[in-house]
Parts: C-alpha cells; sequence; structure tokens
C-alpha cells in the first residue's frame, strides 16, 4: 500500500500500469473505497493500494467551516493501514505550502487550538503521531514500512 498525496498517487498509478499490462482483462480489477483505491490481480489473490492522506494525521472540519489540521489524531486515515506486506509513506509537501497555500487554518494538539505554528515543528509533531502509530500497530515481522519524504512536485 502506498500511503501519501498526489505525488504517492502518481506513483501508484505508474506501477499499477507496469503490473496491469501482463494480467488478462477478466482477471484485474480497480476498487475505490471511500479515500483509497485498489488494484486487484485476482489470480495472485494480490492488491497494490493506495490511501489518501497527505498529512498523514487528520484535517477535519471545525467551527465556522475552519479547517483544523489534528497533530495528535491519526486513526482515521490509520483504518486503512493494517494488514498490509508493505506500506509506503509519502509525506511532506503539504507541510510545506505557505500560508497562502496551505490545507489548514488552525493547528490542534490535545485540546489546544493554535492559529500559528512552524511549518517544521507541526510536521515533526505529525510524524512523532505517525511513528508512534506505526510502533503501536505495525508487526515489523509481517509488514515493511517504507517512508519517503520530499520528492520533485508533478507539476
Amino acid at each position: 500500500m502506498l500511503v501519501g498525496d498526489s505525488i504517492m498517487r502518481n506513483q501508484w498509478e505508474s506501477l499499477v500500469c507496469l503490473v496491469q499490462g501482463v494480467i488478462p482483462t477478466r482477471h484485474k480489477k480497480v476498487t475505490y473505497n471511500g479515500l483509497s483505491m485498489a488494484f486487484h490481480a485476482l489470480d495472485f489473490e494480490t492488491s497494490i493500494e493506495f490511501s489518501w492522506a497527505p498529512l498523514l494525521v487528520e484535517l477535519k472540519k471545525g467551527p465556522e467551516n475552519k479547517r483544523v489540521l489534528h497533530l495528535d489524531l491519526i486513526e482515521e486515515n490509520a483504518r486503512y493501514w493494517r494488514g498490509v506486506d508493505v506500506l509506503v509513506f509519502d509525506s511532506a509537501h503539504w507541510w510545506t505550502h505557505s500560508d497562502q497555500w496551505s490545507s489548514w487554518d488552525y493547528y490542534m494538539e490535545g485540546k489546544s487550538l493554535y492559529k500559528t505554528m512552524n511549518p517544521m515543528i507541526a510536521y515533526q509533531k505529525g510524524l512523532t503521531t505517525w511513528a508512534k502509530w506505526v510502533d503501536l500497530n505495525i508487526n515489523p515481522r509481517k509488514t515493511r514500512v517504507i517512508f519517503r519524504s520530499v520528492s520533485p512536485r508533478h507539476n
């Protein structure tokens, strides 16, 4: 499973394009489930999945439709990540957007709401939440975890 933003989605699409060409039409399918999608190679009982989570942690609507980035919440996104053999995470681009292009209006940690925060401090807090989730929920004997950070823009 590939997890991240549109750059990771492009990686998923490229990987699926490489694989699907050698699998007969009736032996493959693509499914969509909320924020995730999967290519299934039916004869091989294998799937290549993508989970949309550009910040890894949760971005929710708050009061007055304001976007609140919860630096310590991840479970809503992580529910898609369980039970896979390989998890490849990508998160960085959305964290580096300027205030003008930011995807959120506020940061939240616990019960504390912040209008401003150094984005790299927020990124560190978000990655700490992600790392704790990995440590508590992933068995390294069953699942390989790979983390990619910044990659070139695709536009």
